[in-house]
């Protein structure tokens, strides 16, 4: 009797320590009799009730939730158990409101960068407004009553960082009446490969660029090129507006190349030369 209490006292802390994690609206409400398609547990609107704690008896399989989604939304479907449940082939997978399936059955473990759960997910995105979708949970082989949380996240993640180049970049001055589209500077480069503080996979919505330039010359535009696709961004306005949306795919963590373009004559020298950068960044990519 002590050691089936010590068992239930067990799986309340484990339950209440997702609870702690998720922290969903309706994340204490236990959720139960959801065994097939048409009893589905409705998280409605995937914002609103996040996530929730589910019990699964031992005479039966599945779990099954909807939830809604709107066209732009990116979020991941999380499956989170305790560590008695691995290696037993818990699978999650995501249907269309049909009941055929969205996605392949999943399987991978995972386990949290910053705790000791373990979780299955699967991404998706909303492509038509009020989409209702579908999550299948299945036990695998696990043997005896279950325990375990599902939840719905957020994924898409914005960021920004101040980064300098290196050196200096130099202008020998343009004659308007041969080059009258200017003439470009030296190069100078900035390697964000390895830089911890942008998260891996993150891609640049926007940027801008500044530097100080000596003697002050007007009439100059900045370049901007990344490894990504080593081609020049020119800025219409000194340092911003440059063409550069995520639609691009130019991933944060380059080589980043800057030079400026001088139409005035006489030559000139930009230091201090530094990229203001916005990206967005998808958090399933550090799982």
């Amino acid at each position: 009797m002590l050691k089936k209490s010590f068992k239930k006292l067990l799986k309340t802390i484990l339950v209440m320590f997702f609870v702690g994690l998720f922290g969903g609206q309706n994340a204490f409400a236990e959720i139960t009799g959801n065994n097939s398609f048409s009893t589905a547990y409705s998280f409605g609107y995937w914002e609103y009730h996040p996530s929730g704690v589910t019990s699964l008896p031992a005479d039966k399989n599945d779990a099954f939730y909807s939830f809604r989604i709107n066209k732009g939304d990116r979020v991941y479907v999380s499956f989170s158990f305790g560590q008695e449940y691995l290696n037993h082939g818990l699978n999650l997978q995501i249907l269309n409101s049909n009941g055929t399936p969205k996605t392949l059955v999943k399987t991978t473990v995972n386990t949290s960068p910053t705790s000791n759960y373990r979780f299955i997910f699967e991404n998706i995105n909303g492509e038509n407004n009020s989409e209702t979708f579908y999550i299948k949970v299945n036990r695998g082989n696990y043997i005896g009553n279950m325990v375990f949380v599902v939840g719905i996240e957020k994924r898409i993640y914005s960021g920004h960082g101040v980064f300098d180049f290196v050196g200096s970049a130099s202008n020998p001055g343009n004659n308007p009446l041969i080059t009258p589209n200017g003439t470009d500077s030296s190069i100078i480069t900035l390697n964000l490969t390895n830089n911890n503080t942008i998260p891996n996979g993150a891609i640049v919505k926007s940027l801008t660029t500044t530097g100080s330039t000596y003697p002050n010359k007007n009439g100059l535009i900045h370049k901007i090129s990344s490894s990504s696709n080593n081609i020049w961004y020119t800025s219409s306005v000194v340092g911003s507006n440059y063409p550069i949306t995520v639609n691009d795919g130019l991933k944060a963590k380059s080589i980043w190349s800057f030079r400026y373009n001088q139409k005035a004559s006489g030559s000139s020298t930009m230091s201090n030369a530094k990229v203001d950068m916005y990206y967005e960044y998808d958090i399933t990519d550090g799982f």
